[in-house]
């Protein structure tokens, strides 16, 4: 269908006419199922510039994937496809330079959803050079919105824009998909003026898209997880890590960190989806074992549980050690306590053949915690103390596999030891932190934030004023408050925690880590911490 060109300015217009004919051939040459095809392009006897484009009846990418409630990984999917409709308009010579969700448009195929990707023609018929009169026209009346413009494009020269401009208008789309919303919010860019445009888009770093997500109001979040099929918690662990990494590659200010082709970034998304290392995050040894073990869940699971109780044996031993000069009672609850936790891991451990388990899945795993909790419960009744330490190993294995029975264990755990010690002891403080990441990892924030305090609070009184878990106590807080939006507090609590940690560590280069992420929140307090 014909399509003609919206524009009051009469230079734009000129441009379109001087297009040569091997231009416009170039246009037609695209051959890709999820591009629009450009026929032909001209102008009517009254001089408006047309092109002839497939027809196409299909509804923006994001509205579609709203919709249809696609899945995190759904959408990836059409994404990619788009991201391979870019990079064969680039092999012809073509960059877009309009790419946004209005731009995008699936129709059904034989029942699948099928990108087309519209308007090459009209993006590459505007290419003449942008002065500050023609930049605003172009926002109004032809991009629709400044928001998925590249920095360089908002340089107003138009001169230098090469295919990493359509790069970044992608990641753009991409951040909007996976959150909901686009970096940048749209309605307070069109109300700033021209030069405070051009600054934000050249100057101003967005938050990430796991970041943005948990700044959001309650009910916006869980409209946004339910249009992606799943919780509101879920949807921000998913974010976080990979897809925060290659998202913020794309956006990128300089061009040359920026992936090199939209091919490039479709290879990265295909990496996080089958769980392999993706180029977009640095290659830690750290980073690569996780990867590992997410592509041999299965085969891990019953090792890595088994693990975990062996390390609770430990912790257990090593509590016992360090109370040794306490009182005869004390020494007579602690060593009790060992022996009962010691036999009680011998059993279980001996009740399932390791080389069994390793071939099946995670069932198996659920069964042996199941019937380790049932004896928790009838067995170590009369021991409160072995009770507590059992359910808090108990909690980290149930947590590690996404159960939300975690969160129960935790909570009898922090009773059974405020009933004991009372409510200024370091092990209620060590409980209060613990079901306050659990509850921050459920996406209830209010209830994290008042637990993380409360055992901050315990910690200052009970332990030296330079100890280690109070400065991990506090950097976990840090980022607790930087989802809650308390920014200015949250850089206090993180120059405490930094200053701590730099105090008692004896390696340097953990220190200068520490140091690292506070300089960052310079440019925002989200790069500074760690999140729960």
């Amino acid at each position: 269908m014909p399509t003609p060109l919206t524009s009051s300015d009469e230079t734009v217009f000129a441009a379109a006419l001087e297009r040569s004919p091997a231009e416009r051939q170039a246009l037609a040459l695209m051959d890709h199922p999820n591009i629009a095809r450009v026929f032909d392009g001209g102008a009517t006897e009254a001089g408006r510039p047309f092109f002839v484009m497939e027809l196409v009846r299909g509804v923006p990418i994001t509205k579609f994937c709203d919709e249809q409630n696609l899945p995190t990984a759904a959408r990836l999917e059409l994404f990619t496809a788009v991201c391979h409709a870019v990079q064969h308009a680039h092999q012809k010579g073509i960059i877009h330079r309009d790419l946004k969700p209005s731009n995008i448009l699936v129709t059904l195929h034989d029942g699948r959803p099928v990108p087309k990707v519209i308007d090459f023609g009209i993006a590459k018929a505007t290419q003449g050079k942008l002065t500050d009169a023609t930049l605003f026209t172009a926002f109004e009346q032809f991009i629709g919105t400044p928001a998925y413009m590249s920095p360089e494009q908002a340089e107003l020269s138009g001169l230098d824009i090469d295919t990493r401009s359509d790069i970044y208008s992608l990641g753009v789309l991409l951040y909007e998909l996976l959150t909901g919303r686009p970096p940048f919010d749209p309605k307070t860019l069109l109300n700033a003026g021209l030069d405070e445009i051009r600054r934000i888009i050249r100057e101003v770093e967005p938050p990430r898209p796991s970041t943005r997500l948990s700044t959001l109001a309650d009910a916006d979040r869980a409209t946004i997880a339910k249009q992606r099929g799943t919780a509101p918690a879920h949807l921000s662990v998913l974010l976080r890590g990979d897809l925060d990494w290659i998202v913020m590659r794309c956006l990128e200010k300089d061009r040359t960190r920026r992936y090199d082709t939209p091919s490039a970034l479709a290879a990265d998304l295909n990496r996080h989806l089958i769980n392999e290392p993706v180029t977009a995050r640095p290659p830690s040894g750290g980073y690569r074992l996780r990867k590992f073990v997410r592509r041999h869940r299965l085969a891990l699971a019953v090792a890595g549980a088994f693990t975990l109780l062996l390390m609770g044996a430990v912790v257990v031993s090593t509590w016992q050690a360090v109370r040794a000069t306490r009182a005869q009672r004390r020494e007579e609850v602690a060593s009790l306590k060992s022996r009962q936790v010691a036999a009680f891991l011998s059993e279980l451990l001996q009740s399932v053949d390791p080389a069994v388990a390793l071939g099946r899945d995670k069932t198996l795993l659920l069964e042996i915690l199941d019937k380790a909790a049932k004896r928790i419960d009838t067995e170590l009744a009369a021991q409160p103390a072995v009770r507590a330490e059992l359910l808090m190993t108990m909690a980290r294995a149930y947590g590690a596999l996404g159960e939300p029975k975690a969160l129960g264990m935790l909570e009898e755990t922090l009773a059974i030891r405020r009933q004991l010690f009372g409510r200024e002891h370091i092990e209620v403080a060590e409980s209060l932190i613990g079901t306050a990441v659990a509850y921050h990892h459920l996406g209830r924030y209010a209830e994290s934030e008042q637990y993380t305090r409360e055992a901050i609070a315990i910690a200052r009184k009970v332990l030296p004023a330079r100890d280690p878990r109070l400065g991990m106590w506090l950097a976990t807080f840090a980022g607790l408050l930087v989802d809650r939006g308390k920014l200015e507090e949250a850089e206090a609590i993180a120059r405490e925690a930094v200053a701590i940690l730099c105090s008692e560590t004896d390696r340097p280069e953990q220190a200068a880590e520490w140091r690292k992420r506070l300089a960052a929140f310079n440019a925002g307090p989200s790069a500074a911490v760690e999140k729960p």
